[in-house]
């Protein structure tokens, strides 16, 4: 299974922790992790790889060139640049398939259902988040989301056929 994080140096205690978790519950599956970041230390870099290779995972570590992101502006300061590299997930990883999850996530079971998806076409798999509506200051009904109308998907685990993608032209590198 291909899985993707995106992180800078601060979410790397979190990266840890929600990778374990994932590979505590997913002991039988061959996991290969895609770090995608904009330039870790070489600190937090060893301590991702300890992990690796205690454990036997593949990581991999994808610096995210600056040219890739020229001109992309974040509006929420509150969400770091990097929670954006997800979307340029088809055009530098050479996979057909692979699950985007947020370095916040947890894992509590085996995923290999979830991986196993079919999309039925669809370039990609979103979880619907009705949580957000439950709360009465929620920034989601102010921006016009419904329920029924209008879901809400929560982007912090994107199951993603990047092949499709890539066939679709869903992304573009400038």
């Amino acid at each position: 299974m291909n899985i993707i994080f995106s992180t800078n140096d601060n979410g790397v205690c979190y990266l840890l922790v929600s990778m374990y978790s994932i590979i505590i519950n997913n002991k039988r599956s061959e996991l290969h992790f895609y770090i995608l970041n904009s330039g870790l230390n070489d600190k937090n870099m060893e301590k991702i790889n300890l992990l690796g290779d205690a454990l036997h995972i593949k990581i991999s570590f994808i610096k995210i060139q600056d040219k890739l992101i020229k001109g992309m502006t974040v509006k929420n300061n509150a969400v770091p640049i990097e929670s954006y590299y997800r979307y340029l997930s088809p055009n530098i990883l050479n996979e057909g398939k692979a699950l985007y999850v947020d370095i916040d996530m947890m894992c509590t079971e085996n995923i290999e259902e979830l991986y196993s998806t079919d999309l039925e076409g669809s370039d990609i798999g979103w979880v619907c988040d009705s949580m957000v509506f439950r709360r009465d200051d929620s920034v989601v009904k102010k921006l016009g989301f419904d329920e029924t109308t209008k879901p809400y998907f929560n982007s912090g685990l994107i199951l993603m056929d990047l092949e499709s993608m890539r066939n679709n032209k869903l992304t573009k590198v400038y």
